[in-house]
């Protein structure tokens, strides 16, 4: 069925639909109350049914998807945000138990769509994990930071692959032989425009990963946003102008103040400069 939606009159196993919504109304309980955290074994069956994708609610009718519920999980983890500086919302958050039960869940989920080889990821979650990676979302966390370096590496490498095979590194967000690289590519772009648009400019291992993208020519803005990547170069080279008639030469400080991203662009200009010579 592609979905864990049973119906509660499920011809097949009526006593199953019947369990399903027990299951939610069971979840409802245990995150209303207000006598402690929820106990282990409920944080596991949460967790377990999470990450088969279990919708803890739905609307009706046998297609919909509910946003109401995960629209009101990313305000509050944009909140969480907000407070402490990052998504690393703890499993036993002791502010909101099921908060982090839900940012676990993501990260399962996104796992899992990434795996499948039934087609290409559904467009809801591809919207979703867009969205997440744009306030800063990080898929694997604490133990797993090295597994997500090692995973980067190989990505990359992936994309070396292609340009070789292609010419190019523009690849198909729908990409028949992998389409998770193709969305893989597509969370670089979403990455590189909020790093760029942070007050004290990309952090380290994000300037790193940058500088390794470019050298190999991947192209921030493809197809319908090429014109908008003329103009923005345009408007670069034009406030570059302005800043050697202020200070009498071109060597913007990579952490310039009035604008980082603008030493960003400097220094990728020096990066495409010498990717071309070496063609």
């Amino acid at each position: 069925h592609g979905h864990c939606r049973v119906p509660e009159t499920f011809k097949d196993d009526p006593s199953l639909g019947l369990w399903v919504k027990g299951q939610r109304a069971q979840c409802k309980r245990q995150q209303a109350r207000t006598d402690g955290p929820i106990p282990i074994c409920w944080q596991k069956r949460i967790s377990q049914l999470e990450e088969i994708g279990f919708e803890w609610q739905v609307a009706r009718g046998p297609n919909k998807i509910n946003e109401s519920d995960w629209n009101e999980r990313i305000q509050q983890l944009c909140q969480f945000k907000k407070e402490h500086g990052h998504c690393r919302v703890p499993e036993t958050f002791k502010d909101d138990p099921s908060l982090g039960l839900w940012v676990k869940g993501q990260r399962a989920q996104c796992k899992r769509q990434q795996a499948r080889t039934d087609g290409p990821i559904p467009i809801c979650w591809q919207k979703r994990i867009s969205q997440l990676e744009e306030i800063g979302f990080e898929w694997q966390v604490g133990k797993d930071s090295q597994a997500n370096e090692n995973n980067w590496n190989e990505r990359f490498h992936q994309l070396c692959q292609f340009k070789m095979e292609h010419g190019h590194c523009r690849v198909p967000e729908r990409f028949k032989d992998d389409p998770s690289f193709g969305m893989w590519v597509i969370s670089q772009r979403a990455g590189y425009k909020k790093q760029q648009a942070m007050p004290g400019g990309p952090k380290p291992f994000w300037k790193k990963r940058i500088s390794q993208l470019e050298e190999i020519g991947f192209e921030w803005q493809v197809g319908k946003d090429s014109q908008a990547n003329e103009n923005n170069w345009n408007e670069r080279f034009h406030q570059l102008c302005q800043f050697k008639m202020e200070h009498g030469h071109c060597r913007v400080p990579e952490r310039f103040k009035d604008d980082p991203s603008f030493g960003m662009w400097v220094i990728s200009q020096r990066a495409g400069y010498k990717k071309q010579q070496a063609m």
